[in-house]
């Protein structure tokens, strides 16, 4: 579940990419927990480079 908060863009940025990030970490799949971490971790820093997009909205993730 990924809620926005300051608006949609957050939200919907991760819905569409953290599962790509989590399959490409180096972690995956012998610890998920690591590859979990660091895929949040890779989507936080990609969205933040995301000109186009609202960079003041946010997200919740529940795991």
């Amino acid at each position: 579940v990924f809620d926005g908060h300051g608006g949609t863009d957050a939200a919907f940025f991760i819905r569409e990419n953290i599962l790509q990030f989590i399959v490409e970490d180096s972690h995956f799949p012998t610890c998920m927990e690591k590859a979990v971490k660091s895929a949040f971790l890779r989507a936080d820093q990609a969205f933040a480079g995301t000109a186009c997009l609202d960079r003041t909205s946010g997200t919740t993730a529940l795991t």
